[in-house]
Protein backbone atom coordinates (compact mmCIF):
# COMPACT_ATOMS: atom_id res chain seq x y z
CA UNK A 1 0.00 0.00 0.00
CA UNK A 2 2.46 2.27 1.25
CA UNK A 3 4.69 2.16 -2.74
CA UNK A 4 1.34 2.47 -4.76
CA UNK A 5 0.73 5.51 -2.68
CA UNK A 6 4.30 6.37 -3.35
CA UNK A 7 3.58 5.56 -7.15
CA UNK A 8 0.57 8.16 -6.89
CA UNK A 9 2.16 10.69 -5.37
CA UNK A 10 5.32 10.18 -7.95
CA UNK A 11 2.36 10.78 -11.22
CA UNK A 12 0.65 13.56 -10.01
CA UNK A 13 3.95 15.47 -8.46
CA UNK A 14 5.44 15.58 -11.83
CA UNK A 15 2.26 16.04 -13.67
CA UNK A 16 1.81 19.17 -11.80
CA UNK A 17 5.83 20.04 -12.19
CA UNK A 18 5.52 19.43 -16.24
CA UNK A 19 2.61 22.22 -16.03
CA UNK A 20 4.33 24.49 -13.79
CA UNK A 21 7.87 23.99 -13.87
CA UNK A 22 9.06 23.00 -17.88
CA UNK A 23 10.83 25.57 -19.92
CA UNK A 24 11.07 26.35 -23.72
CA UNK A 25 14.94 24.35 -23.29
CA UNK A 26 13.33 21.53 -21.25
CA UNK A 27 14.42 18.19 -23.48
CA UNK A 28 11.13 16.99 -24.71
CA UNK A 29 11.85 13.50 -22.33
CA UNK A 30 11.87 15.47 -19.56
CA UNK A 31 7.97 16.64 -19.98
CA UNK A 32 7.23 15.04 -17.02
CA UNK A 33 9.31 16.59 -14.60
CA UNK A 34 12.13 19.17 -13.83
CA UNK A 35 15.30 17.58 -15.16
CA UNK A 36 19.42 18.23 -14.67
CA UNK A 37 20.73 21.10 -16.90
CA UNK A 38 22.94 19.35 -19.84
CA UNK A 39 24.17 20.53 -23.38
CA UNK A 40 24.97 17.57 -26.21
CA UNK A 41 28.59 17.93 -26.80
CA UNK A 42 28.04 14.64 -29.69
CA UNK A 43 25.43 12.63 -31.13
CA UNK A 44 25.79 9.41 -32.65
CA UNK A 45 23.76 6.84 -34.25
CA UNK A 46 24.26 4.56 -30.98
CA UNK A 47 25.00 7.13 -28.30
CA UNK A 48 25.15 11.09 -27.08
CA UNK A 49 27.64 12.50 -25.34
CA UNK A 50 26.07 15.03 -22.38
CA UNK A 51 28.08 17.72 -20.16
CA UNK A 52 25.88 18.19 -17.24
CA UNK A 53 26.37 20.98 -14.91
CA UNK A 54 27.63 21.23 -11.46
CA UNK A 55 24.33 20.22 -9.10
CA UNK A 56 23.00 18.24 -6.35
CA UNK A 57 20.86 15.08 -5.54
CA UNK A 58 19.43 13.64 -3.18
CA UNK A 59 20.78 10.28 -2.91
CA UNK A 60 20.87 6.68 -0.76
CA UNK A 61 23.02 3.30 -0.79
CA UNK A 62 21.51 0.22 -0.62
CA UNK A 63 23.60 -2.88 -0.15
CA UNK A 64 23.01 -6.66 -0.10
CA UNK A 65 19.53 -6.87 -1.90
CA UNK A 66 18.28 -7.86 -5.20
CA UNK A 67 17.91 -4.82 -8.12
CA UNK A 68 13.77 -5.25 -7.45
CA UNK A 69 14.22 -4.70 -3.95
CA UNK A 70 16.66 -2.23 -4.09
CA UNK A 71 14.61 -0.19 -6.57
CA UNK A 72 11.46 0.14 -3.93
CA UNK A 73 13.64 0.41 -0.85
CA UNK A 74 15.26 3.17 -2.45
CA UNK A 75 12.55 4.77 -4.11
CA UNK A 76 10.55 5.03 -0.70
CA UNK A 77 13.42 6.40 1.09
CA UNK A 78 14.07 9.61 -1.51
CA UNK A 79 10.18 9.76 -1.76
CA UNK A 80 9.88 10.31 1.95
CA UNK A 81 12.42 12.78 1.80
CA UNK A 82 10.45 14.60 -0.88
CA UNK A 83 7.43 14.42 1.39
CA UNK A 84 8.84 16.04 3.97
CA UNK A 85 11.09 13.86 6.00
CA UNK A 86 13.92 16.04 6.19
CA UNK A 87 14.82 18.88 8.94
CA UNK A 88 12.47 21.83 7.48
CA UNK A 89 9.79 19.28 7.08
CA UNK A 90 9.21 20.51 3.46
CA UNK A 91 7.50 19.22 0.88
CA UNK A 92 9.65 18.80 -2.46
CA UNK A 93 8.53 18.52 -6.30
CA UNK A 94 8.89 15.17 -7.53
CA UNK A 95 11.96 15.39 -10.98
CA UNK A 96 13.33 13.30 -13.39
CA UNK A 97 15.04 11.19 -14.23
CA UNK A 98 14.78 8.80 -10.99
CA UNK A 99 19.03 7.82 -11.36
CA UNK A 100 20.48 4.20 -10.07
CA UNK A 101 24.52 3.78 -9.92
CA UNK A 102 25.44 0.20 -10.81
CA UNK A 103 28.60 -1.07 -10.10
CA UNK A 104 29.87 -4.61 -11.53
CA UNK A 105 30.44 -7.42 -9.43
CA UNK A 106 29.09 -5.69 -6.18
CA UNK A 107 25.96 -5.91 -4.45
CA UNK A 108 25.92 -1.63 -3.80
CA UNK A 109 23.63 0.28 -5.64
CA UNK A 110 22.88 4.23 -5.16
CA UNK A 111 20.10 5.60 -6.42
CA UNK A 112 19.13 9.59 -6.37
CA UNK A 113 16.56 12.15 -7.36
CA UNK A 114 17.28 15.14 -8.85
CA UNK A 115 17.18 18.52 -6.60
CA UNK A 116 14.86 21.36 -8.41
CA UNK A 117 16.07 24.27 -9.08
CA UNK A 118 14.75 26.52 -6.30
CA UNK A 119 16.07 24.28 -3.72
CA UNK A 120 19.66 23.39 -5.52
CA UNK A 121 21.30 26.57 -3.23
CA UNK A 122 20.33 25.62 0.25
CA UNK A 123 18.28 21.75 0.30
CA UNK A 124 16.95 20.69 3.05
CA UNK A 125 19.21 18.29 5.50
CA UNK A 126 17.61 14.59 5.55
CA UNK A 127 16.27 13.26 8.53
CA UNK A 128 16.95 9.84 7.77
CA UNK A 129 20.28 8.34 8.23
CA UNK A 130 20.76 6.52 5.09
CA UNK A 131 19.80 9.51 3.32
CA UNK A 132 22.20 12.10 1.81
CA UNK A 133 22.55 15.15 -0.14
CA UNK A 134 25.20 14.62 -3.23
CA UNK A 135 26.83 17.57 -4.76
CA UNK A 136 27.94 16.38 -8.04
CA UNK A 137 30.27 18.25 -9.76
CA UNK A 138 30.23 18.86 -13.70
CA UNK A 139 30.93 16.11 -15.36
CA UNK A 140 30.03 14.05 -19.08
CA UNK A 141 28.31 11.10 -19.83
CA UNK A 142 27.45 8.60 -22.42
CA UNK A 143 24.09 7.84 -23.33
CA UNK A 144 22.21 5.62 -24.81
CA UNK A 145 18.38 6.15 -24.94
CA UNK A 146 15.46 3.45 -25.25
CA UNK A 147 11.98 3.03 -24.94
CA UNK A 148 9.27 0.93 -23.16
CA UNK A 149 8.68 -0.62 -19.48
CA UNK A 150 12.34 -0.89 -18.09
CA UNK A 151 13.73 -3.99 -15.59
CA UNK A 152 17.11 -4.36 -14.79
CA UNK A 153 17.53 -7.33 -17.45
CA UNK A 154 16.78 -4.27 -20.43
CA UNK A 155 19.15 -2.18 -18.03
CA UNK A 156 21.72 -4.65 -18.10
CA UNK A 157 21.47 -5.26 -22.11
CA UNK A 158 21.53 -2.00 -22.99
CA UNK A 159 24.51 -0.89 -21.04
CA UNK A 160 26.44 -3.45 -22.86
CA UNK A 161 25.69 -2.72 -25.76
CA UNK A 162 26.68 1.29 -24.96
CA UNK A 163 30.05 -0.09 -23.79
CA UNK A 164 30.04 -1.91 -26.96
CA UNK A 165 29.48 0.80 -29.28
CA UNK A 166 31.92 3.19 -26.81
CA UNK A 167 34.96 0.44 -27.59
CA UNK A 168 34.19 0.09 -30.94
CA UNK A 169 34.61 3.93 -31.17
CA UNK A 170 37.71 4.26 -29.40
CA UNK A 171 35.50 6.85 -27.07
CA UNK A 172 36.97 6.24 -23.38
CA UNK A 173 34.71 5.75 -20.13
CA UNK A 174 34.43 4.85 -16.85
CA UNK A 175 34.06 0.49 -17.12
CA UNK A 176 32.21 -1.33 -14.16
CA UNK A 177 29.90 1.73 -13.19
CA UNK A 178 27.13 2.73 -15.12
CA UNK A 179 23.80 4.53 -14.41
CA UNK A 180 20.25 3.87 -15.41
CA UNK A 181 17.85 6.55 -16.02
CA UNK A 182 13.89 6.26 -15.65
CA UNK A 183 11.87 9.52 -16.91
CA UNK A 184 8.02 8.10 -16.44
CA UNK A 185 5.79 7.51 -14.24
CA UNK A 186 4.84 3.95 -13.49
CA UNK A 187 1.43 4.10 -15.66
CA UNK A 188 2.59 6.10 -18.88
CA UNK A 189 1.60 3.29 -21.09
CA UNK A 190 3.43 4.73 -24.11
CA UNK A 191 6.40 6.73 -25.24
CA UNK A 192 8.36 5.87 -22.48
CA UNK A 193 11.84 7.08 -21.91
CA UNK A 194 14.93 5.35 -20.54
CA UNK A 195 18.48 5.53 -20.25
CA UNK A 196 22.09 4.24 -19.73
CA UNK A 197 24.77 6.24 -18.72
CA UNK A 198 28.68 5.62 -18.61
CA UNK A 199 30.70 8.76 -17.43
CA UNK A 200 33.61 9.73 -19.81
CA UNK A 201 36.81 9.15 -18.59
Amino acid sequence: MALLKALLVFLVGITYTSACGRTSNTPAFCESGECPRFSVVETTEDFELRNYEAAKWVSTEMTGMSNARASREGFNRLFNYISGDNEAGQKIDMTAPVLMKVTDNSDKMTMSFFIPFEHQDSPPAPSAENVFINEVPEHEVYVRSFSGYADQDDYNREAQALAASLQQASSSFEEGVYFTAGYDAPFKPVNRHNEVWYKKA
